[in-house]
């Protein structure tokens, strides 16, 4: 999987922008009831080339999009939470965006005219139609049994509209044909017709769907805007312009409109909208202006609650029950859901004069040691960030580490600094650590913090020594490494496109353990916990896991940053453009956005550094200041959890629950006779969770399966328990292997069932998408084997990575790991 595939994504938690110190901050708060994920499809990786939903049209549970550059198609959204790409595709030849979608049918622009496809099958769309034209189309509008059709100037007719009866669309004709009337973009509002046409708005009455009559027009370069969008809410029009503004208009009189408010934020160009009731969504017009959301409720002076950056570039966004949908040219839709308004106060932001490039926790959860420009400065959390020090570092600060009383800078230049932070509101300066003429990061980790200078060597350093922090043990290293991350008694580090592993079991004797290939990007952190690695690219996330002699990618997340700080399984990521995302990383493979909080004076800098503070997060900006919001609260579910069920679903047992609230602190308990397992929990939004079994005890085998919650650390409280017997039917495969592995171009994968069966063998990529099926029939009793050509479905060869093969017999199976490296 690559990284262009795992671009900005996905749906991400927004505070409203409310500034300055509330009057008593809370402990916690639960970013989660505001806007929340609801679904996310990587149209690139699914399609393994280009495909960008530009546009948008849904009807019952299918979504139609609509990408100028090659084809429409089709997405099954009846589960909003995993997108589905429908086989079917509709090809045209236009660069235009005409597109619309009524009654079963799809009416799409070509450069000659209009194809129309029936989709009664969403799966098989079929062309039953096309109408030529005199001139490129512009727009495409169907109401009833007529079509409007606008094109641009064929010589004898000046923005011709096509009125087209499409009452049979296998074979539509054009009824008349009128002049000055075409548009760029049409609304339907009632028996009104809003259309954006050259440099005018009009509004059209269609009482009489084949006379048109203009109702009204207005040309907003009167008041130097040009609208490059529109929708309609009642008499209400909203208007993004090319100059980035959102225009409102009162179009109650038609020949009179009225403008309410123009709203323009600095740093971000109105591009496309969407209201929902109070709610407005508004999409962003370049590539990284993301969404903001705007309460409307009085649309003559509109609020903004929060921006988003769930998908870069938004090109549509339109709502329906609850959610959003998202179209993008960044090949992705990104699936919300809107319905929570809940808007939390209590965080405050801090103007530096120079950028934060560093922040580090003290003994006092009030107190944070920060790097801002080149110096180290101790910041009074609790007097509202008042400076009760600032020291100036050599070279360029880099990184700072605190363990026990004493701080570490690591200074590109100067060296690694040390203070003594008995007092962490006036740090003591010791000197620069004997030995270490230069540093770019340094971490807590080998029994003192663990340093490094860019492509070597690495160092340990005992923090307590007297008078001066002193080097204990030093290892060269044989990478270009920038970035040290260390998990237990094992270090990382981090260059471009390699991984080197380090043993500090005897901190004072470092031993390389192995090199391999990592990820090929210099921008990015590195983060270990659990034997896992986490390169974080402003952009995505690249996970790895540690096999004893180098990794195996898992996955690649669409969650990316500049800094991570993580509380149990909750991970603040700091690096997006507008403050902190909040990530469920329960399952690491899988995380999940809780949110993003942000603050009106941080909506245009980059946020680029994070760390957990006592109850506080505190996040470091460029080009300058800092963000302090409480912590993410995990729910509180008590009585409020019900529907614990269990249920055979594919391949495995699904248990499903609902409770008030997003958290990654319940588990299930899965008992029988062969002992206990622990099963994780996800969220689904809504106040839906669910955890699968993949493990099949045997044959008529009763599993209790018994739902917790974490009451307090290490401790589980059970509320709930549902029963499951294993079907008799079942037979338990198991997987060999597969030889070779890693494999290019082929491997082969080898099975055994204990019996006879209807054994389905497929394989998946790392995020568990189906890539191809090897088999899907009866087998005989014993060892079996397939071959795998390293090719999909579509017979396109995979791209290198981690991939999945799956063997399922009944409700039982079995997988294993296979790496394709091309």
């Amino acid at each position: 999987m690559s990284l262009r595939g795992a671009l900005p994504a996905v749906a991400i938690l927004i505070c409203g922008l409310i500034a300055g110190k509330a009057a008593a901050d809370p402990p916690c708060v639960d970013y989660s009831a505001w806007l929340h994920e609801a679904g996310f499809l990587d149209m690139w990786q699914v399609e393994g080339g280009s495909a960008a939903p530009q546009r948008l049209e849904l009807e019952g549970h299918h979504l139609y999009f609509y990408d100028r550059d090659s084809y429409a198609g089709v997405i099954d959204v009846s589960d909003p939470r995993r997108p589905v790409l429908l086989p079917g595709r509709m090809y045209h030849d236009s660069s235009s965006e005409a597109f619309a979608l009524a009654d079963g049918h799809v009416y799409i622009a070509y450069d000659n005219g209009v194809v129309i496809f029936d989709v009664s099958d969403p799966a098989a769309p079929r062309q039953v139609a096309f109408l030529p034209t005199a001139s490129v189309i512009t727009d495409i509008v169907v109401i009833g049994s007529r079509a409007y059709v606008s094109r641009g100037d064929d010589g004898t007719v000046e923005d011709p509209l096509d009125i087209v009866d499409v009452s049979d669309p296998s074979a539509p004709r054009v009824v008349r044909t009128l002049a000055g009337m075409a548009a760029y973009r049409s609304v339907v509002s009632g028996n009104r017709l809003y259309a954006a046409g050259g440099m005018r708005l009009v509004v059209k009455d269609i009482t009489d769907p084949d006379q048109p009559t203009v109702l009204g027009t207005w040309d907003p370069r009167t008041i130097g805007h040009f609208p490059i969008a529109l929708t309609v809410v009642g008499d209400t029009v909203y208007l993004p312009c090319g100059g980035g503004e959102l225009l409102i208009v009162d179009w109650t009189d038609p020949s009179t409109p009225t403008v309410l408010s123009t709203w323009n934020p600095e740093g971000f160009e109105c591009g496309s909208i969407a209201v929902s009731g109070s709610l407005a969504l508004v999409g962003g017009g370049r590539y990284d202006d993301g969404m903001m959301v705007l309460d409307v409720s009085d649309p003559s002076a509109p609020v903004a609650l929060g921006s988003k950056v769930p998908t870069p570039w938004l090109t549509e966004v339109i709502i329906s029950d609850g959610l959003a949908y998202l179209g993008s040219h960044a090949e992705f839709l990104s699936v919300l859901d809107i319905s929570p308004t809940e808007v939390f106060p209590g965080y405050e932001w801090h103007d530096t004069e120079a950028p934060v490039a560093a922040v580090c926790a003290t003994s006092d959860p009030d107190v944070a040691l920060m790097l801002v420009g080149s110096d180290l400065r101790a910041m009074d959390l609790g007097a509202a960030g008042a400076i009760t020090a600032s020291l100036r570092l050599p070279g360029s600060p880099q990184r700072i580490a605190a363990v026990g009383n004493r701080a570490l800078v690591a200074c590109d230049g100067g060296g690694l600094v040390a203070f003594d932070i008995t007092d962490p509101r006036a740090p003591l300066a010791l000197g620069a650590v004997s030995g270490i003429p230069e540093a770019v990061d340094v971490v807590p980790g080998g029994g003192g913090v663990v340093a490094l200078a860019e492509g070597g060597p690495l160092w340990v350093v005992d923090p307590d020594g007297a008078p001066v922090p002193v080097v204990i043990g030093s290892l060269p290293i044989g990478i270009p490494a920038w970035r040290v991350a260390v998990d237990g008694d094992i270090a990382y580090l981090g260059a471009s496109e390699q991984i080197q592993s380090v043993d500090l079991s005897d901190p004072t004797h470092p031993v390389s353990r192995w090199t391999t290939a990592g990820p090929w990007t210099m921008d990015l952190e590195l983060v270990a916990r659990d034997g896992l690695l986490y390169f974080i690219h402003p952009a995505a996330t690249v996970i790895y896991a540690d096999n004893g002699a180098g990794v195996d990618m898992l996955a690649v997340s669409p969650y990316g940053g500049g800094g991570w700080a993580s509380d149990a399984d909750v991970v603040y990521m700091a690096g997006t453009r507008y403050g902190l995302e909040v990530v469920d990383f329960v399952d690491p493979v899988a995380p999940y956005a809780v949110g993003l909080v942000t603050a009106a004076e941080s909506l245009d800098r980059w946020s680029q550094c994070v760390a957990l503070v006592g109850d506080r997060v505190v996040v470091g900006f460029e080009p300058n200041g800092f963000l302090v919001t409480p912590r993410h609260c995990p729910a509180t579910v008590g009585v409020e959890v019900a529907a614990f069920t269990a249920a055979i679903d594919g391949a495995s047992v699904r248990l499903h629950w609902t409770a008030n609230g997003a958290s990654s602190s319940f588990r299930v308990v899965a008992r029988s006779t062969a002992g206990d397992r622990i099963l994780g929990s996800r969220f689904l939004g809504n106040g839906h969770f669910e955890a699968r079994d993949d493990v099949t005890p045997s044959p008529g085998t009763v599993v209790s399966y018994v739902l917790e919650r974490e009451d307090s650390p290490g401790t589980w409280v059970a509320l709930a328990t549902t029963g499951f017997t294993v079907p008799p039917s079942v037979v338990s495969p198991r997987l060999a292997g597969c030889v070779p592995n890693p494999f290019n171009p082929g491997t082969r994968v080898d099975f055994t069932l204990p019996a006879a069966a209807h054994a389905v063998v497929t394989v998946h990529d790392a995020a568990g998408r189906q890539v191809a099926v090897l088999a899907d029939r009866r087998f005989e009793a014993g060892p079996q084997s397939l071959a795998w050509d390293g090719r999909d479905t579509a017979g396109r060869a995979a791209a290198s990575g981690v991939y999945l093969v799956r063997l399922r017999v009944g409700v039982a199976v079995d997988q294993g790991k296979m790496l394709l490296v091309r």
